[in-house]
């Protein structure tokens, strides 16, 4: 659940990526939109040769609104929630995260 104070942050857009390294380029798996209570759900596959490095990104306007663009966060999600195959074994729970909190690696995104 994603929050903004103590309100839900609704209409968020949130992405499911694949992290690549060297030339390949970061995979888009899944995209949703928080709902009116700010949850949100993601699932992804993809083929790869190594690993994935799955990762959730937050496009957010939190405490923000006057600033062009958008705030991003990166979240990601731990290895023991990624399975083979295109079924869901065990979902990562994010938790309640308030998006007031500024995060060190944070970004903008002006495309989200």
């Amino acid at each position: 659940m994603l929050k903004c104070g103590n309100k839900p942050l609704n209409g968020t857009t949130v992405k499911l990526w694949d992290e690549d390294r060297g030339l390949d380029h970061d995979e888009l798996l899944d995209e949703s939109v928080t709902d009116s209570r700010g949850y949100f759900e993601l699932n992804g596959h993809t083929s790869e040769l190594t690993n994935i490095d799955p990762f959730i990104k937050v496009y957010h306007d939190c405490n923000d609104e006057l600033k062009p663009c958008k705030r991003k966060v990166r979240f990601k999600v731990p290895d023991k929630f990624i399975s083979n195959g295109k079924t869901v074994m065990k979902w990562f729970e994010l938790g309640e995260i308030n998006m007031e909190a500024v995060y060190e690696d944070e970004g903008r995104s002006c495309t989200d």
